[in-house]
């Protein structure tokens, strides 16, 4: 329903005080829905005035509610937060941790005494759990276990924009707990054939694999992106929303790429603009296509055979697995010319040998073999009516395939685009996928896979995130290089 439409069934629903009404009239259906005695609506929303592409509500919808204004949690409730959640953590540190907080929170946005680039900021109980939740799972990467000055820089040293500002938040960390921090420190690098350490960050290597894009390994690590490197692997690592900030040809999306190869992950790119609505990056319905999946299993044919010809660099067999690759990429390009007289069994043939010769030493294979034996008789029937079958976009598949995504220029769509994948950054996150409708008679919810990642980067200048979301990830900021004097 459009908002409009929305506001009007709610109102015809809730009614008002003086008469309450117990039924709401659908005209798409011309059905009328009673109301059950036991249902109640409740409603949350942040506040207006904090921007991000909201819209305000009718006087005439909210005057049908009874408005309950949440205020702010102020220190004495971060502490009783934190201390149930971590009750073994030492009493002292955990006050300094949530007054330093709380006083970064306060003259960031209260007295402005610095982060003016970047404003508004949110320093609030996500930052505090964070920092406790890296301080307790230390492991020996760690110079210090188990401090809080370990992650200063992670959450909130690199935060920060210029130089200035943090050098004026690392003074505050040091009146807080005694100790400085120099924000110019890098991390020390380390790499071997198996790991990459930046500081107390470590990324298992697995780019030995010819199905991954090692153009990007390949790249040396400059000296000014060990901080964000460091940062990124964390979060990564973590499972947590990374928000590169930085202006262009600061290497943001070549250092995602250089990441993402190294640990040998799919990374799968997504660039936003000002007209990428939200169905772009979940799916939408599209008219069938006969050969589509067909051409989905020749492409997981080849996903198969190049992780076999990677196992194969690692010892002295030899096989026949390449040829079976041009193949295979043969049967794709006849597929893409979707021709009226395309010889739909033959195709499936070359791919079905493949399989076969797979399945000894792949089970996948088998599965995919059953897949091979519906998509060859779909695509063998007489052309497919004026009918739409629902296709899922990038986000979707990443999250259902394990892979890595990157949204470049993040900031350039509406904010509610971005605001719909708020859920899915939550603990436990996940995606409701209403705009598909019921499957089944239930809408879908996924649960991202335990690979999934997700990383933003954007060019502050043309304009910011809502806060919502960035309270949701860890902003990264990667300064602009600039050469020595």
């Amino acid at each position: 329903f459009k908002q409009k439409t929305a506001y009007e069934m709610l109102r015809s629903l809730v009614g008002s005080e003086m008469c309450i009404r117990d039924s709401v009239y659908i005209p798409e259906l011309d059905r009328t829905f009673n109301r059950h005695p036991d249902f109640r609506i409740f409603a949350a929303q942040n506040p207006l005035g904090q921007g991000g592409g909201r819209k305000g509500l009718p006087k005439s919808f909210l005057d049908r509610f009874s408005l309950v204004h949440m205020e702010e949690l102020d220190s004495t409730d971060l502490n009783a937060i934190a201390a149930a959640l971590h009750p073994d953590l030492d009493a002292d540190v955990l006050r300094k941790m949530i007054a330093f907080n709380s006083t970064v929170h306060r003259q960031t946005m209260d007295t402005r005494a610095f982060g003016v680039e970047g404003s508004p900021w949110e320093f609030n109980l996500r930052d505090v759990l964070r920092w406790l939740t890296l301080v307790r799972s230390s492991t020996g990467l760690d110079a210090r276990r188990h401090e809080a000055v370990e992650y200063f820089g992670l959450l909130y040293l690199q935060r920060f924009r210029n130089g200035r500002d943090r050098d004026h938040v690392s003074r505050l960390f040091a009146d807080a707990f005694g100790e400085a921090v120099d924000p110019l420190a890098r991390p020390w690098p380390f790499v071997s054939a198996q790991h990459v350490q930046v500081g107390h960050s470590l990324l298992p290597r697995d780019d030995s694999s010819i199905a991954v894009e090692r153009a990007s390994a390949a790249l040396p690590i400059r000296r000014e992106s060990l901080q964000p490197l460091e940062a990124l692997v964390k979060c990564l690592d973590m499972g947590w929303l990374a928000i590169l900030t930085g202006p262009r040809a600061t290497g943001k999306t070549a250092l995602v790429r250089q990441v993402a190869a190294l640990a040998g992950k799919r990374l799968r790119e997504f660039t936003m603009n000002a007209e990428v609505d939200t169905l772009e990056l979940l799916g939408s319905f599209e008219q069938a296509d006969r050969l589509r999946d067909l051409d989905s299993v020749a492409k997981d044919a080849i996903v198969l055979l190049k992780d076999a010809a990677t196992a194969q660099l690692k010892t002295d067999a030899t096989s026949d697995v390449y040829s079976a690759l041009a193949a295979l990429r043969q049967v794709r390009l006849q597929l893409a010319t979707e021709a009226a007289d395309l010889d739909v069994v033959a195709l499936g043939q070359t791919i079905r040998q493949v399989l076969q010769g797979l399945a000894p030493v792949s089970p996948p294979a088998i599965d995919l073999t059953a897949r091979l034996d519906l998509a060859v008789t779909n695509a063998d029937t007489s052309a497919a009516a004026a009918r739409f079958e629902w296709i899922d976009g990038p986000l979707v598949q990443a999250m259902k395939n394990g892979d890595w995504l990157l949204v470049e220029d993040a900031n350039l769509c509406s904010p509610s685009v971005l605001d719909r994948l708020n859920s899915l950054f939550e603990t436990g996150g996940r995606l409701q996928l209403a705009e598909r409708g019921p499957v089944n008679g239930e809408i879908q919810v996924i649960a991202p896979h335990p690979d999934f990642r997700l990383v933003m980067t954007l060019d502050p200048r043309n304009g910011e995130l809502s806060r919502a979301m960035r309270n949701r990830g860890i902003e990264i900021a990667v300064l602009a290089f600039s050469p020595p004097d």
